[in-house]
């Protein structure tokens, strides 16, 4: 899933980011939307990736995160991994991500939640066809 319309987040605050745009769903796994979430349909091992970015400069020194929530709510607490956490060195748009493996069950959730330290800003939406900024992807690797 990928956000190909720039959304409004607020400052020091947990934001679900909006995935909008499907790409590729054949087992119906994608929601879209405020609740966006991949859901998967067998246990299993799966890669989750995942980034999230602004969509302009942000002021020096300011803080992001990124979290994939595991069956919770976006929000740094339990049932969430951290893939991104830093500060800018220069006023200059934010971008952080990358992947987990992680055991889940049938039914199990994905989400992805951004927080940034600064004045409210907007997550990136793509920046033409086939870039995309804010992303959340699955791959199955094994059954457990």
């Amino acid at each position: 899933m990928v956000l190909t319309t720039a959304s409004a987040i607020t400052a020091s605050t947990w934001t679900q980011v909006p995935f909008d745009t499907i790409l590729y769903d054949p087992a119906t796994m994608c929601t879209v939307g405020a609740a966006a979430k991949i859901t998967v349909p067998v246990q299993g091992l799966y890669s989750i990736k995942a980034s999230a970015g602004t969509a302009a400069s942000v002021a020096d020194g300011t803080l992001m995160m990124v979290d994939i929530a595991h069956n919770a709510a976006v929000g740094g607490g339990p049932g969430e991994y951290r893939l991104f956490e830093g500060a800018t060195g220069a006023a200059v748009p934010m971008v952080g991500g990358g992947a987990i493996d992680v055991s889940a069950a049938a039914g199990d959730y994905f989400a992805v939640g951004v927080w940034l330290g600064a004045a409210a800003a907007s997550l990136a939406g793509s920046s033409s066809a086939t870039i995309y900024v804010c992303t959340l992807s699955v791959t199955f690797s094994c059954p457990t």
